[in-house]
Order: structure tokens, then C-alpha cells, then sequence
């Protein structure tokens, strides 16, 4: 009895640290890589994360099939939401062993201009 007790409370701490983690603010740093590993850019600025996290933050997933990894150029490292794969029109995906949905930014240009590349 007891036994089960503590697997549901670790469960319940386990889920609390997660749904934390999730509404965390942005992070501290983004940096941006092109397909050669190649750093881009590398914001830090307060005012640079905010325009970065506020498009960032407009992204909706798109239905239909996983674009394949080899058309995202780009990898966007978020300090607290790991790494990214994007592609300069629009798209990105987390990166991970893992099949993730696709998502697309509203304003592709202003990101584009805001992380350093161009379409």
C-alpha cells in the first residue's frame, strides 16, 4: 500500500515538474546554426529575445506529412527548449530521436531577418 502511495506522489511530482518546465518564460539565449554547424547568430539581448520569442511563439502545427530532415538548413538552439530544426521558409521541427509534428511560423520574413538568414 505504501509502496503505491509513493509511486502515484513521484507520479504527481513528475507530471507538476513538467507542466513547470513547459510555462517556463524564454530562455536566456538563442543561437541559430546553418547546415554546416556554423554559428549565425547568437541573441542574448533582452529586447532581441523578446521580438525572437514573440514570433516564435505564433507558430501552428501543420497537418499532412513530416517534411524530411534533410530540407531543414538550420538548427535553432533555445536554452531551454533544446534544439530545432528550420527551414527558411517557415518550418521547424524539435530534433530528437523522436517523429515530431512540423510547425510553421506566421511571420517568416520577420524571423528570417531577427535569426540572420534569408530565404
Amino acid at each position: 500500500m505504501l509502496l503505491r502511495l509513493l509511486s502515484a506522489l513521484s507520479s504527481c511530482i513528475v507530471i507538476l515538474a513538467k507542466t513547470q518546465a513547459d510555462t517556463v518564460p524564454s530562455a536566456d539565449e538563442v543561437q541559430v546554426f546553418d547546415g554546416d554547424k556554423r554559428s549565425l547568430v547568437h541573441i542574448v539581448d533582452a529586447a532581441q529575445l523578446a521580438a525572437f520569442y514573440q514570433l516564435w511563439s505564433n507558430q501552428h502545427q501543420v497537418p499532412g506529412p513530416y517534411k524530411a530532415r534533410s530540407e531543414f538548413h538550420y538548427s535553432i538552439m533555445l536554452a531551454n527548449k533544446g534544439l530545432w530544426l528550420y527551414s527558411a521558409d517557415g518550418y521547424v521541427t524539435r530534433l530528437d530521436h523522436l517523429e515530431h509534428p512540423r510547425y510553421r511560423l506566421n511571420d517568416v520574413q520577420q524571423f528570417n531577418k531577427i535569426i540572420g538568414i534569408s530565404p
